[in-house]
């Protein structure tokens, strides 16, 4: 071998099948001192002298082929590449052959199938922080974009081979919280972190956002990159568009703006039934957005509200989700105060969906609005002026909703939403 140049050793070295099995990877990484001979038994050199050759065959740090406890601070994403072009007899030993990679341990369930891999990446987020796990891709020749929700954990090893030079931007210690729940991924941002609002600097869809991974590419130094995301719910997300990365440029004047820091959740897999149930996740939900609308045209700024049930608000969107429910009913109480200072109001905004004969559903909203100081006219018992409201059908992101629609008018002010 030591009359050969390095593009021959890498040559002769890269046609052998050892370098494409799952198991091999860690048989190369772990040993401090290591062999290698040909077919016919002959030496051919050790691992230390051979290093630059084996780096530039299997995309691993010559670092961390000198020294395997060097491998925590190797990314995860850049870890899993390393994987990607590799192949195992059995599905599941494509996950269990990366245990000692990323230092964690799972059971050994022989018959799972590709369910093992996805055990491995929840057992990798219970042990690190590194979001670089989730900066994964799927192929657009891998037959597999007709399902278009996703989850945030990746099907196998191959989606990882575009991460072959993922860069860390700093400490992962002081990424938000993440944890493994029965309804997915919980994330806790923590200050100055978690969503990005989905600008059309980005991508020109309504409901669309960004989870910022913290990480870059070597080749895109300063473009931070991070994942396509849809909301389902008032605090669920899944992955869209898993064919690619939006990136942006970072550093003054760039940031896009944050979303308000809360805890949300992201599906951790989606099938292709479960994608198509999330296309109707918000349909018939009761779509606030006039009557905010309608209060800062009447120049009325919320000071306080309160939405019940809580649990089915989406602030965001600003809907009530009726989530497949046919009967149920929600109200908001906004407590506004005039920007001029000349009066406030305590707005109400009750709806009801309910189902009538012959299946089809019908809704109503009701409104009331209590002046201070009280307006001249007719009030009931609590002083509130009754205002018409009503809903009307819709199309919002692509589904059906109502529109809660609003016209109240008093000596003192007109709100029309």
């Amino acid at each position: 071998m030591d009359h050969l140049s390095h593009d021959e050793k890498v040559a002769r070295f890269k046609s052998c099948r050892w370098f494409t099995r799952g198991w091999t990877l860690q048989e190369l990484i772990a040993p401090s001192r290591m062999g290698f001979y040909n077919s016919k038994w002959e030496f051919v050199g050790e691992k230390s002298t051979l290093k630059h050759v084996l780096a530039e065959i299997t995309q691993i740090n010559e670092s961390v082929l000198e020294n395997s406890a060097l491998l925590p601070t190797i990314p995860v994403a850049q870890r899993m590449s390393w994987a990607s072009s590799r192949v195992t007899t059995r599905p599941e030993d494509m996950a269990y052959c990366l245990l000692g990679i990323f230092d964690v341990q799972i059971p050994l369930l022989y018959g799972e199938g590709e369910k093992a891999f996805i055990r491995l990446q929840e057992e990798i987020v219970k042990e690190t922080n590194d979001f670089s796990l989730f900066a994964w891709k799927t192929d657009k020749k891998s037959g597999t974009q007709h399902q278009k929700h996703w989850g945030i954990l990746a099907p196998s090893p191959k989606e990882f081979a575009t991460c072959r030079d993922i860069v860390n931007w700093g400490n992962t210690l002081y990424n938000a919280e993440c944890l493994i729940t029965s309804k997915g991924l919980r994330f806790t941002p923590a200050s100055g972190d978690g969503l990005r609002s989905g600008s059309s600097r980005f991508k020109e869809t309504e409901g669309m956002y960004i989870l910022d991974l913290g990480c870059y590419h070597r080749s895109e130094k300063g473009m931070a990159i991070g994942v396509f995301l849809q909301q389902h719910g008032a605090d669920l997300y899944c992955r869209v568009m898993p064919e690619s990365l939006p990136m942006w440029p970072t550093g003054p004047g760039q940031q896009a703006q944050l979303r308000k820091s809360r805890v949300f959740y992201i599906a951790k897999t989606v099938s292709p039934v479960r994608s198509t149930m999330m296309g109707t996740s918000h349909r018939w939900a009761f779509n606030l957005w006039q009557v905010f609308r309608a209060m800062a045209e009447i120049n009325f700024r919320p000071q306080h509200s309160q939405f019940q049930p809580e649990e089915i608000w989406d602030g965001e969107r600003k809907l009530f989700l009726s989530q497949g429910s046919r009967h149920f009913e929600c109200c908001a109480v906004f407590v506004t105060t005039r920007k001029d200072g000349l009066g406030a109001s305590r707005i109400l905004v009750r709806c009801r969906l309910y189902l009538v004969h012959g299946g089809e559903e019908e809704a109503q909203a009701s409104v009331k609005v209590e002046f201070d100081p009280p307006t001249e006219g007719k009030t009931d018992s609590d002083g509130f002026v009754r205002c018409r409201g009503r809903v009307v059908r819709d199309i919002y992101e692509g589904q059906r909703v109502f529109k809660v629609e609003v016209e109240a008018t008093t000596s003192k002010s007109t709100c029309k939403c």
